[in-house]
């Protein structure tokens, strides 16, 4: 995700701090971040900042999602821009995962490893 903001008037010569925070479509914050947090604040200098953040493995689930932004010095925020974007996730057919999460079970989703011991002695599953 790529910000770009020019610098308000009140945070010249203040660290300047833009974080986010991911909503599910019933408005839970499901992911939230700031500059501060990575130490990654700058000072605030006339003209306009770009802000460019990768989260590597966003583990989520099919659905809607919402960004809001919150640009402050790190002690609060000055300007909160609700639904500054919106993206869906779409489940992409997986090899070795035969469905798709359920929406009954949140908005994140992990690969997981599986591994299954089973004893030595035969059994068989009722119906098959």
């Amino acid at each position: 995700m790529a910000v770009e903001c020019a610098i308000p008037e009140m945070l010249l010569g203040r660290r300047l701090c833009l974080g986010f925070d991911i909503r599910d479509s019933m408005d839970r914050i499901l992911y939230a971040t700031n500059t501060e947090q990575y130490k990654a604040s700058v000072a605030a200098c006339p003209g306009i900042v770009r802000f460019e953040a990768t989260i590597p493995h966003l583990c989520l689930a099919p659905g809607h999602y919402r960004v809001y932004l919150y640009l402050g010095d790190g002690r609060a925020d000055y300007e909160v821009i609700p639904d500054a974007a919106a993206f869906d996730v779409t489940w992409e057919p997986q090899v070795d995962i035969a469905f798709p999460p359920r929406a009954s079970w949140g908005p994140v989703f992990q690969r997981v490893l599986w591994e299954v011991k089973i004893p030595s002695v035969r059994c068989a599953v009722e119906g098959e």
